[in-house]
């Protein structure tokens, strides 16, 4: 593979995790907006529909950029490219870190749910 074969196949799973990374914010977004502007007039049923629903897209979503980002490390780790000297692209933790921060988010918008369904205090 040519370097610019390697860099055009490296912007390609860029753009792939960048996309399932957006799908996984978009799921948590409207998760998250629906607990704030309904969420204390949810039955226990429809709340907990909502959280199985939401934590399972949550999970392929993110699960899939972590996969594609690993790919991108890997591809680059194979075949040198300019992006070799650029140390913000190197290895160093993203894909411990970014699985760490939407384990936190999925986990804290879970929570938030529950805890505007507790909430009974008046607007």
């Amino acid at each position: 593979m040519t370097e610019t074969e390697a860099i055009q196949s490296l912007s390609a799973i860029g753009e792939t995790a960048a996309t399932y990374g957006a799908l996984y914010f978009s799921v948590t977004f409207a998760y998250v907006t629906v607990a704030y502007l309904v969420g204390n007039r949810l039955s226990r049923f429809q709340s907990i529909t909502a959280t199985i629903t939401y934590t399972l897209a949550a999970t392929v979503f993110g699960l899939t950029a972590l996969i594609y980002s690993k790919a991108w490390f890997l591809l680059k780790a194979k075949q040198p490219t300019i992006f070799d000297d650029i140390w913000f692209l190197s290895d160093a933790g993203w894909i411990e870190g970014v699985a760490v921060m939407l384990l936190t988010i999925s986990l804290l918008s879970v929570y938030f749910m529950f805890d505007v369904r507790k909430d009974n205090r008046a607007e």
